[in-house]
């Protein structure tokens, strides 16, 4: 299954990101932003969302292979993350979501540095997984 990485552009919203998925599959959204869009019901019947304090993301991700759903969405892996490793410990529960036959999301934010845009901790999350852009 893998993970795949999702740059959300700016104008759009992780609920984007969960319209593509197949409207068949169960989904977990576990949305560190606490981000809405409206209608929840418009994305996906089988969705459900967590909110959770950045406190319990590790507990909640260790959490995700006895779940039913079959696709896990962390949207903003990189939010609230301390350092480095913090977000090390990140991927590597991701990954081992994946492993349990799911298909893992992690959406990730942009900076902007001299009016370049990039992707925050690029370097890192590309050696665990390839970045697509949600345009």
């Amino acid at each position: 299954m893998g993970v795949t990485g999702v740059a959300v552009n700016v104008n759009r919203t992780v609920y984007d990101l969960v319209e593509i998925i197949d409207r068949g599959k169960k989904v977990l959204l576990i949305d560190l932003e606490c981000e809405y869009s409206g209608d929840l019901s418009r994305c996906c019947d089988n969705l459900r969302v967590l909110n959770p304090v950045p406190d319990e993301l590790l507990d909640i991700l260790k959490d995700c292979n006895g779940t039913e759903e079959e696709v896990v969405i962390i949207n903003r892996i990189d939010s609230f993350c301390d350092s480095v490793c913090d977000l090390q410990k990140r991927l590597n529960l991701a990954w081992g979501i994946s492993y349990q036959k799911k298909s893992v999301y992690i959406t990730v934010g942009y900076t902007y540095k001299s009016g370049d845009r990039e992707v925050r901790h690029k370097n890192q999350i590309e050696r665990m997984c390839s970045i697509k852009t949600l345009e």
